[in-house]
């Protein structure tokens, strides 16, 4: 088995015309690091399946026969991640992938930093990490200066539609 440096693990529920357009931004702008694509099919039944399993043998696709959520759905694609992966991307099936951002995102992992974050930019910007009552994790992002890594690399971001 050859190893892979990061496994992208896509959570899909009847959003097949977005995840068509994400796959096609990602293959667009591969990174230049070995990676494996898993997308967890939360039982769809807009035939999503049948077309990955059809014309994108190279992904990894797991079907879930009831809606888990999102979260164990990425539960679930962590345990189907190559073994030697080093690191783990979540890309939701709306994201339109810019040049070189999975790569800038994977280069900014160090001994230091072991978990980045994209600013999201489109038509109208939003940031789903805000909310009355921001959880925990989303509280150490907003009040850290973890949060002013995003400015870093502002040309070369992912892109939510």
């Amino acid at each position: 088995m050859s190893k892979i440096d990061l496994s992208i693990i896509i959570v899909n529920y009847k959003c097949w015309e977005v995840l068509t357009r994400c796959i096609e931004s990602f293959n667009k702008y591969k990174p230049h690091t070995s990676y494996e694509i898993i997308v967890v099919d939360n039982n769809s039944y807009d035939d999503s399946t049948n077309i990955i399993a059809r014309d994108l043998p190279e992904i990894k696709l797991i079907k879930n026969t009831i809606n888990m959520g999102f979260s164990k759905g990425v539960n679930m694609g962590v345990k189907h991640c190559n073994a030697s992966t080093d690191s783990i991307l979540l890309l939701n099936p709306d994201t339109l992938v810019e040049y070189n951002s999975i790569q800038t995102l994977y280069n900014s992992l160090n001994d230091k930093v072991g978990i980045v974050g994209a600013k999201l930019s489109g038509e109208e910007p939003k940031y789903d990490i805000l909310s009355k009552f921001p959880s925990s994790i989303a509280a150490i992002i907003l009040y850290s200066e973890v949060a002013s890594l995003a400015e870093v690399e502002s040309d070369r971001v992912l892109t939510s539609t």
